[in-house]
């Protein structure tokens, strides 16, 4: 589905924008910024994105109770560690330096930041409200889908069950409704005291609210009902018109952002959304469709994980190589680091992503065999395709 490809693109430029493009649109008109301001939706569809096209990869093979768990996790595991473990590493110097370590992790001790690092490195930072945003800032969003991932066979194997259009509408209509009712509960409860919420607030339960992977399940969960829906949907002539109305739907709401509570708009209340554009674009998608199916889109689509992961350390990297050469705020900086940031993550998936992924599925799938014991204790907590694929293994 090359316009969902393309789309993974904008997404991730659209974070970018969103953590880095202020200088760049600093005469901008107030619309164009408060849609730059809402770049951290984003990640909101790149959760919706994941389950879709997980359920539309692997539900089948679900359904005839055939889904290999083993393999999946293994694909998963070597698609998004490698380049998440760069990312990570690349800003270990940063904690040798006073003066650049002050700037990325404060008065932290050495202690602390091993400590963080570690769990950094074990994809459970998410769990934790102090570590979720430590070191690699956007790296919470991939410890919560390595938590999505663990659960997909266990959601997939569920959903297999639910086959009518309608049950599946009134699942992810419930699973929105619980996901916003959480950030209301939030926002009436008020458990920092922080008054009024915004961007720019703090506290411990917001960040749980915003990053713990459990309070975001339910935006992957939609997705992978997405998936479902769109294999037991009739094929539809209206893709185009949908995902062009769910785009304009979005460009509203972030418009007039400032007037929605920021936890709801940050945890989910796009989610339909984002559904009806991903199912549109599914589709076929229209004009904006075939647009966003274009050949460098969809080139740069496949190198987008790498275009969102390594966005923070590339940023503090090309501050120290450039110094004060190019003043960091200044829009001719914020030029060479885009620029840099898609030109890295082109070259990282073709030079580290593909060959890495290639080199863990040879060395981890033909170990397999020896995770029959995974495999039974899998089984008999009700995942009937886990123990399949254990006996079809040996």
């Amino acid at each position: 589905m090359d316009a969902l490809t393309g789309a993974r693109f904008v997404a991730a430029f659209h974070v970018l924008l969103f953590h880095y493009g202020g200088p760049l649109l600093a005469s901008a008109p107030a619309w164009a910024q408060r849609l730059r301001e809402g770049g951290y939706v984003a990640v909101t569809f790149f959760f919706v994105l994941s389950g879709f096209v997980l359920a539309h990869n692997h539900a089948r093979a679900a359904e005839r109770g055939e889904l290999d768990v083993h393999a999946f996790w293994v694909n998963r595991f070597s698609r998004i560690y490698p380049v998440y473990l760069v990312a990570l590493v690349s800003m270990v110097p940063l904690t040798m330096h006073a003066p650049w370590g002050a700037r990325v992790f404060g008065v932290a001790s050495p202690t602390a930041k091993t400590a963080t690092f570690l769990a950094h490195t074990g994809l459970v930072q998410g769990w934790v409200p102090q570590l979720a945003t430590s070191w690699n800032l956007p790296g919470w969003s991939v410890s919560a889908e390595a938590f999505f991932y663990l659960c997909f066979p266990l959601l997939v194997f569920q959903l297999s069950r639910v086959r009518r259009p309608g049950h599946l509408l009134a699942a992810m209509a419930a699973l929105w409704l619980f996901s916003v009712a959480i950030a209301g509960a939030y926002l009436i409860a008020s458990p920092d005291g922080a008054g009024e919420v915004t961007r720019a607030s703090s506290g411990r339960w917001l960040t749980a609210l915003k990053y713990n992977p459990l309070v975001r399940l339910p935006e992957f969960a939609i997705g992978v009902c997405l998936g479902r829906l769109y294999r037991a949907a009739p094929p539809a002539r209206h893709g185009g018109a949908l995902a062009a109305g769910a785009m304009a739907g979005i460009a509203a709401a972030l418009i007039a952002g400032p007037s929605i509570p920021y936890p709801l708009l940050h945890n989910g209340l796009l989610v339909p959304l984002f559904a009806a554009l991903v199912f549109g674009l599914a589709q076929g998608g229209g004009v904006l469709g075939r647009a966003l199916a274009s050949r460098p889109l969809v080139a740069l689509g496949d190198a987008s994980y790498a275009l969102y992961i390594l966005q923070f350390p590339l940023m503090c990297w090309l501050a120290i190589a450039l110094g004060d050469a190019l003043p960091e705020n200044g829009a001719a900086f914020r030029a060479a680091y885009f620029l840099l940031a898609i030109g890295a993550s082109l070259a990282s998936m073709r030079l580290l992503e593909r060959p890495a992924q290639r080199w863990l599925r040879d060395q981890l799938l033909p170990r397999l065999p020896a995770w029959r014991r995974a495999a039974r204790a899998a089984a008999a907590s009700g995942w009937p395709s886990a123990a399949r694929s254990a006996e079809s293994s040996g």
